[in-house]
C-alpha cells in the first residue's frame, strides 16, 4: 500500500519521470541548438573577419601595385634624362679633348719657334 512497487504508485512516477525527462530533453536539445547557432555565429565572425583582411591584403597589394608602377615611371623617366647628360658629357668631353690637344700643338709650334729662331 506504501510502496512504490504497486501499480498506481508506478503509474504516478512514471507519469513523473516522463513528464520531468521530456522538458529536460527538449532544454537539452534547444542548448545542442543554440550552441550550433552560437557556433554559427562564432563561424560567421571569423568568416567576417577572414573577409575583412582578404580585402585588406587585396587594398595593400594593389595600392603596392600602383606604387611599384610610379617608381617604375619615375625610374624610366631618370634613365632617360641620365642616358641624355651622359651623351652631353661625351660630346663635352671630346670637345675639351679637341681644344686641349690643338692648344698643345699651338705651344709645342710655339716653343719650337722659339727654340730654332
Amino acid at each position: 500500500s506504501g510502496s512504490f512497487g504497486n501499480s498506481s504508485s508506478d503509474g504516478t512516477r512514471e507519469l513523473f519521470l516522463s513528464k520531468k525527462k521530456e522538458p529536460t530533453q527538449e532544454i537539452r536539445k534547444k542548448r545542442k541548438e543554440s550552441n550550433k547557432d552560437g557556433e554559427n555565429d562564432g563561424m560567421h565572425v571569423i568568416e567576417e573577419q577572414i573577409g575583412n583582411m582578404a580585402s585588406l591584403l587585396k587594398n595593400s597589394t594593389l595600392a603596392m601595385n600602383q606604387t611599384l608602377k610610379d617608381q617604375t615611371k619615375d625610374l624610366e623617366e631618370m634613365e632617360t634624362i641620365t642616358t641624355k647628360n651622359l651623351q652631353k658629357i661625351a660630346v663635352v668631353t671630346d670637345k675639351v679633348k679637341d681644344h686641349v690637344q690643338s692648344q698643345w700643338s699651338k705651344i709645342f709650334g710655339t716653343w719650337t719657334l722659339v727654340a730654332i729662331g
